[in-house]
C-alpha cells in the first residue's frame, strides 16, 4: 500500500474556491487514492517540522492539489506556500497539480529558484494552470513542466458542453469577490443582471462577500435570493435550478459550467484571462464589461479547448 500526502489549498481556506480545486485534482488521482494511505496536509499553514519531519519522509508520492500557490519571490513577509529552505528538506519531492503563478509578476530571485529546486520533483513531470506559469518555471530552469489547465476544466469536454443550454434562463446566480473590490464594475453587472434576469440568486464563495454585497446593492440587498455558503448548497442549487452563472468568482462559474449550467465569467485578475486565451474558458474581460447585456441575450455555445494530451502524459506517470 502506498502512502500519499496531498497538500490541499482547501484545508484552513477562506474561499470555497479552494475546495472546487481540491475536489477536482482529488477526482484526477482517484485511481491512486483509492488505494493509498492518504495524508492532508493544508497549504496555508506553516509546516511544522518538528512534528511532521516525522512521516514526511516516509511517503511514497507528494501532490500540491492546485490553486495560484506559485511566485517569485519566496524570501518576503507574504508566501502563498508557506514553506522555506529547511522545511524544503523535509517536504521534497513534490509535485505540482494544476498550480499556477500568484500575480503577474515576472521577476524571481535566485533564493526562490534554489528553494523550488529543492522541494519540486526533478523526476516528474509537474501540472501547470496555463501557459503563463509554465513560462515563468521554465525561466527558473525547470523543463519538466507540462501545461494541462486547471483540474476543475478537464470534465469540460464537447460532448459535456454541447448539454449546455444556448439561450438565457430567466434566473442567474451571481458572485462578487470581496478581495478585489471595485463598485463602479460591480454595481453596472448588478444593474444589468436587475433588467435581464427575473430573479438574481447570490452565492458567498468567499467569508467577505457578504458585506461587500451589501456595499454594491444598498437597499436592493434585499431583494437578493442568498444560497448558502457552502460547495454542498451551491451543487444542491446548481442541479435543482434553471439558472445561469454571471459573477466574478471564477472557480464558481467553472463549477456551474460543471452542472452543464450557462455561465460567464468576469475576469478581473490574470486567472481567467489566461484560461480565456489557453482553453476558451468563458470569460468577458473588464475592458469588455460594455458588452454584458449583449453577450447575456444571445446564443452561446462553449467549446472548451482541454489539452487532453498532456493531461494523458502527466496522469500516466503516475497510474
Amino acid at each position: 500500500m502506498k502512502k500519499v500526502l496531498l497538500f490541499d489549498p482547501a484545508i484552513g481556506s477562506i474561499n470555497l474556491g479552494d475546495h472546487i480545486i481540491s475536489a477536482a485534482a482529488r477526482e484526477a488521482l482517484q485511481p491512486l487514492l483509492q488505494d493509498s494511505f492518504v495524508i492532508d496536509m493544508s497549504t496555508h499553514t506553516p509546516i511544522g517540522i518538528f512534528y511532521q519531519k516525522h512521516f514526511m519522509q516516509d511517503i511514497d508520492l507528494k501532490f500540491v492539489l492546485g490553486s495560484n500557490l506559485l511566485m517569485g519571490k519566496l524570501n518576503g513577509r507574504f508566501r502563498q506556500w508557506d514553506i522555506n529552505l529547511i522545511s524544503a528538506k523535509y517536504i521534497a519531492p513534490v509535485i505540482l497539480l494544476g498550480v499556477g503563478w500568484w500575480q503577474v509578476e515576472q521577476n524571481w530571485n535566485h533564493y526562490t529558484r534554489r528553494l523550488y529546486r529543492r522541494v519540486l520533483a526533478g523526476d516528474y513531470y509537474h501540472s501547470v494552470r496555463d501557459e503563463m506559469t509554465k513560462d515563468r518555471l521554465n525561466a527558473m530552469g525547470f523543463k519538466n513542466v507540462i501545461n494541462t489547465g486547471c483540474p476543475t476544466t478537464w470534465s469540460l469536454t464537447e460532448a459535456h458542453c454541447r448539454d449546455i443550454p444556448r439561450s438565457p434562463a430567466s434566473a442567474v446566480v451571481w458572485t462578487v469577490t470581496d478581495y478585489m473590490p471595485d463598485l463602479e464594475r460591480d454595481r453596472f453587472i448588478f444593474k444589468v443582471l436587475k433588467d435581464v434576469y427575473d430573479i438574481i440568486y447570490l452565492w458567498l464563495q468567499g467569508s467577505g462577500d457578504v458585506n461587500y454585497a451589501k456595499n454594491i446593492c444598498g437597499d436592493d440587498f434585499q431583494s437578493l435570493q442568498l444560497i448558502s455558503p457552502s460547495l454542498a448548497a451551491f451543487d444542491n442549487f446548481l442541479s435543482s435550478h434553471d439558472t445561469d452563472y454571471i459573477g466574478t468568482r471564477l472557480h464558481a462559474g467553472i463549477r456551474a459550467l460543471q452542472h452543464r449550467r450557462r455561465s460567464l465569467i468576469i475576469g478581473i485578475d490574470h486567472r481567467a484571462v489566461e484560461m480565456k486565451r489557453d482553453i476558451n474558458l468563458p470569460v468577458l474581460e473588464h475592458n469588455e464589461l460594455v458588452d454584458l447585456p449583449t453577450y447575456i441575450k444571445r446564443d452561446i455555445q462553449p467549446f472548451i479547448k482541454i489539452p487532453t494530451a498532456e493531461i494523458d502524459r502527466f496522469l500516466q506517470q503516475i497510474f
